[in-house]
């Protein structure tokens, strides 16, 4: 855990930045739970809901990801004091990593 000042606080502009990355992890690992449920209902993902809900899910997610995590390594690179966005940057990445090394495990268990 990493111990800041209590008056560091992360300006409105970087924290919109940290929101967008957190809601792309949420909408990477809800398209994965819709390709998931909906392959276990139905089979497949052709179904009316299902493919379509999840392909703009994950295209939602994966633009919004790429873009925080690139705007991010170029604030943190221009920054001083970089611990506490550096956190939020590798937590970003690790859940990102977890999104990768679940679906591929699934994957490849013939789960999905």
């Amino acid at each position: 855990m990493i111990n800041l000042p209590r008056k560091y606080k992360i300006p409105d502009k970087y924290r919109t930045i940290i929101y967008t990355g957190y809601l792309s992890i949420i909408l990477l690992f809800l398209s994965f739970f819709f390709d998931l449920i909906f392959n276990l209902i139905y089979g497949t993902l052709n179904g009316n809901l299902g493919g379509p809900l999840t392909s703009i899910t994950l295209i939602i997610g994966a633009i919004l990801f790429i873009y925080s995590i690139l705007r991010l390594a170029l604030i943190i690179r221009n920054m001083k004091n970089k611990s506490q966005l550096s956190v939020h940057y590798n937590l970003l990445f690790g859940a990102f990593i977890v999104y990768i090394v679940l679906s591929i495990l699934l994957t490849n268990l013939k789960i999905i």
